[in-house]
């Protein structure tokens, strides 16, 4: 028991020990309790009908675990939105589709979360956009593509924050993060679409080695580790047999 919900505790036996001596007095039939000893104490505060001290005891959630909450849910509601074009969330903030040779994949980043807890309930998310060519040898995904930076941000009125605490501007921030999906990263997508032209180098998004490795795909030269590679720094997990 914490110590304000103990001295909740003994304020509410003394409370009773007084009521139940109004009782008996005003009666007139038994005589006045002279120590707690001699009635039956609450045996514990969180049984009071109205939990009080019940709810005292549980702390109030911090910025951080608000913070945390609020995204998570976030991203359960994008997942659902985003579904029908054949995205999945294979990692926290990965979103993933795949093709034969390659992935899409969209990525949240919460801004200021390289520097520790938040200082407030606010959450601002970024979006990247990234194609990985499965057959790549690349130790992590690299974001290739268009990011909500502050141009496109603006350009498209898109309101990528809410409060985690209050609730303010969520819905927005939800139909904005779909929105700026299908908007920006859809077109560019299915630009590349095709694996001629993300292997072109003159108009490609992908390194240098990573149109090598989309070009020895093409050729049949795969290699499978390169792939179950891939897959598991996306989170990806292929169905059992």
């Amino acid at each position: 028991m914490g110590l304000r919900a103990e001295a909740y505790y003994h304020f509410d036996c003394a409370a009773h020990f007084l009521f139940e001596n109004i009782k008996r007095t005003s009666r007139g039939t038994e005589p006045a309790l002279t120590s707690f000893s001699e009635f039956e104490i609450p045996s514990s505060p969180v049984r009071r009908s109205n939990n009080v001290l019940q709810e005292m005891e549980t702390p109030e959630k911090s910025a951080t675990e608000v913070v945390r909450d609020g995204l998570e849910k976030a991203c359960r509601d994008f997942t659902d939105r985003i579904a029908p074009f054949g995205f999945s969330r294979t990692k926290k903030m990965f979103w993933t589709r795949e093709h034969l040779h390659t992935v899409d994949f969209i990525h949240f980043h919460r801004s200021g979360s390289s520097y520790g807890a938040p200082r407030n309930f606010a959450v601002d998310i970024r979006v990247h956009f990234g194609i990985r060519v499965l057959n790549d040898t690349f130790e992590s995904a690299a974001l290739n593509g268009p990011f909500s930076d502050a141009t496109l941000t603006r350009a498209g009125n898109y309101h990528l924050r809410f409060n985690a605490k209050s609730g303010s501007t969520y819905d927005r921030c939800v139909d904005d993060l779909v929105r700026f999906a299908v908007q920006q990263g859809e077109p560019w997508f299915i630009r590349f679409r095709d694996p001629l032209t993300l292997g072109d180098a003159h108009l490609s998004p992908l390194r240098a080695d990573s149109i090598e490795a989309l070009s020895a795909a093409l050729r049949g030269e795969s290699q499978a580790a390169n792939v179950a590679m891939s897959r598991k720094i996306l989170g990806i997990k292929l169905p059992k047999q």
